[in-house]
């Protein structure tokens, strides 16, 4: 099983748990392998904004402030949202509303595996519901 290091808002992020849960799924059910599923998850982490620039787009934080959460973060447990939590720059509501953000402009899992040629649109399909299906969601959304 592919484990990775998760912050505290992290692990509240319904979005991250499927999909890492859908690329073990995938893994379990021989369609692709740890290390397709681990290119995957790099690209769309490539492909996130970081959470800093989003808080400068919502005008949250100035750009000074981001500064002071890295620098403050590094060799630190904690997340940038945390930190800037910690440090009185953001809220926790900011911070959530910041994480669905980023959570919805991130490429999903499915997209980035086709992009990869790793599965065929069928089959994603096909596994998608059997998937949610499986975490007792019953109407699916392709």
């Amino acid at each position: 099983m592919i484990m990775k290091h998760k912050h505290k808002y992290e692990n509240n992020r319904p979005q991250n748990k499927i999909q890492n849960f859908f690329g073990q799924y995938l893994i379990n059910r021989g369609l692709i392998d740890e290390d397709v599923l681990l290119h995957a998850l790099n690209i769309q982490r490539k492909k996130s904004t970081p959470i800093g620039e989003l808080a400068i787009m919502k005008k949250y934080v100035k750009v000074s402030e981001v500064l002071d959460i890295l620098n403050s973060q590094i060799n630190t447990p904690y997340s940038f949202g945390e930190m800037g939590i910690k440090m009185g720059y953001l809220t926790k509501n900011k911070v959530d509303n910041l994480m669905e953000l980023q959570s919805e402009s991130r490429p999903n899992l499915g997209s980035i595996l086709l992009s990869m040629n790793a599965v065929n649109a069928e089959v994603l399909k096909n596994e998608l519901i059997l998937f949610f299906r499986f975490i007792g969601k019953e109407e699916v959304i392709i």
